[in-house]
């Protein structure tokens, strides 16, 4: 269980953790949220009123705009470019439900499409933030054997194709490989995402 477990690089890690994502944002990140807040508030003060009424029509398009307005902007640019998409058949629909008179449907049509949104938007930075913690425990640097048996630190990902690297017991492995010889269990949370030390041997 103390001899160091050498392994033979098949591959590179391959699992894009020097990608990155950008994402410029004009506004705040708060401020989508008040839109739909404020819309969703004028969708439950519909209840309240004649909805054929001038106070109906103003607060659906209030609704409307508030909640939508970007996913409105996004669709025309679509519908100018003869592309449709989820954002093109909810203006369509809002559309019919004004042509229709039909204001509160139009709003709430507006106001759980943009909800779906910002739900779907959480979920994604979720996961970036996920994968980049995942980045943060992987080794930066390896433990190369040179030719004339001595070793050698280097950068992780300067490691060429075919070279065997030693990893100590419980060490995190650096990059996926071949045991080549040595038992022991080793941490390969880096390359599966699971925290449990797993018992490597030749051949794993």
């Amino acid at each position: 269980m103390n001899e160091h477990a050498s392994c033979a690089m098949g591959a590179s890690c391959g699992s894009g953790y020097g990608e990155t994502h950008s994402h410029e944002r004009e506004q705040p990140a708060w401020f989508p949220w008040l839109a739909w807040g404020l819309a969703a508030a004028c969708l439950a003060a519909m209840f309240f009123l004649p909805e054929e009424g001038p106070a109906g029509l103003a607060l659906g398009l209030a609704s409307c705009l508030l909640a939508g307005h970007e996913i409105f902007w996004k669709s025309l640019r679509s519908l100018a470019r003869l592309k449709l998409d989820e954002g093109s058949m909810m203006l369509v629909a809002a559309v019919a439900c004004f042509a229709l008179r039909d204001f509160r449907e139009a709003a709430a049509i507006a106001v759980f499409f943009a909800l779906g949104e910002r739900m779907e938007t959480l979920a994604a930075d979720r996961s970036r933030r996920s994968i980049a913690a995942l980045s943060d425990i992987r080794p930066d640097t390896a433990r190369l054997r040179l030719p004339d048996g001595g070793t050698e630190t280097v950068p992780a990902d300067s490691v060429p194709v075919g070279s065997e690297i030693l990893v100590a017991p419980h060490e995190r492995v650096p990059l996926d490989g071949v045991v080549l010889s040595g038992e022991s269990s080793v941490d390969t949370a880096s390359l599966t995402g699971e925290s449990a030390a797993r018992e490597a041997g030749p051949g794993s």
